[in-house]
């Protein structure tokens, strides 16, 4: 499915798109606008493996490698690990792009009017919703996303069909069918 890598594409640009005024921006300002979010973004691409590495074993990680890309085209496997790993990452970088936009227009104000960045960080989004609200909504998709791939992405299911008596092993479960009770 094509669907996936063009999402990660969407969530890369929903972080750029902020930083991006319409033939407004010089390259020094958007350079300026995107240093601090990739480098925080870089930081979560470390980590990300060191999470994986720990967690990894209960993900169930090692067995996805060995799947590959089904027969209906969905990823499996390196593939859906790839694809989740770079959502997160382009998630962490637009959550980051979105999180300076605030600091940056709060600490001006506050700078004009002697309050605190926080209190006129908060108060953006009913100054300029058009803009700040809007960023919001970028940070609610780059949740959704990491949501999606925290919830959907390590996933493995697996149908069986078992006698009365007979278990199977699910992750860390071992679960039995003991019998089967019709009920009126």
């Amino acid at each position: 499915s094509k669907a996936v890598p063009l999402g990660v594409v969407m969530i890369a640009l929903m972080g750029l798109a902020p930083l991006l005024a319409w033939k407004k921006t010089a390259p020094a300002t958007f350079l300026k606008g995107v240093r601090v979010p990739a480098i925080i973004a870089l930081v979560a691409a470390l980590m990300l493996p060191l999470l994986y590495a720990t967690l990894g074993k209960s993900w169930g990680w090692q067995e996805r490698l060995a799947e590959g890309v089904r027969e209906d085209g969905y990823f499996t496997g390196l593939g859906i690990l790839a694809y989740g790993y770079l959502a997160v990452v382009a998630s962490v970088f637009t959550i980051s792009v979105v999180a300076r936009e605030y600091f940056v227009a709060g600490r001006a104000k506050a700078k004009a009017r002697g309050t605190l960045v926080a209190a006129e960080a908060l108060d953006l989004p009913f100054n300029n919703p058009r803009r700040f609200a809007g960023l919001l909504a970028h940070v609610s998709i780059a949740l959704i996303i990491i949501g999606i791939v925290g919830s959907k992405g390590f996933q493995k299911e697996e149908m069986r069909t078992l006698k009365s008596g007979e278990s199977m092993e699910a992750g860390r479960w071992r679960l039995e069918f003991r019998e089967l009770q019709s009920g009126e």
